[in-house]
């Protein structure tokens, strides 16, 4: 297990178990359960009309959510926008190349130099008082980023 800052060993099995249902609802096709895994205010902050087009857009890269390691838990100096809570950078390995060659926009590997790497993924969890939830928000791809989860 990876560990994660200020979490202790059941955080860190809720966190697992968080981003093994967020992709393997990716791998099975299972929309319902992928939306589930977000945060209210990613929900309220992003039109609804895109979240299918988000769901698609991550069917493209060919995930197998069976094969995941987190290699990388980085906390953000402040959640993005209207995020309430503790925001993070995760970054995990697929242990099997995906279909990256042209990366979501919330996909923060985006805009980094393991942008060709193509068994990462990375993406944003918020740690509320609800738990952990998945954060979508965009990455701009023309610079690297400055760690503030706000580019």
């Amino acid at each position: 297990m990876t560990t994660v800052p200020g979490a202790g060993e059941g955080k860190v099995k809720r966190l697992a178990a968080l981003i093994s249902d967020y992709f393997s609802a990716v791998d099975k096709d299972d929309y319902d359960t992928w939306y589930s895994k977000f945060s209210d205010s990613t929900i309220a902050r992003v039109a609804p009309h895109k979240f299918p087009n988000k769901f698609r857009r991550m069917k493209e890269y060919k995930m197998h959510g069976d094969s995941i390691r987190i290699l990388s838990v980085k906390r953000l100096p402040a959640p993005f926008e209207n995020e309430v809570g503790t925001e993070f950078e995760v970054i995990v390995d697929f242990g099997v190349d995906m279909n990256v060659a042209n990366r979501v926009s919330f996909d923060h590997l985006k805009r980094s130099k393991e942008n060709t790497n193509p068994r990462l993924f990375g993406f944003n969890i918020i740690a509320s008082e609800k738990g952990y939830e998945i954060c979508i928000h965009k990455y701009g791809s023309d610079r690297q980023g400055d760690g503030t989860g706000q580019n």
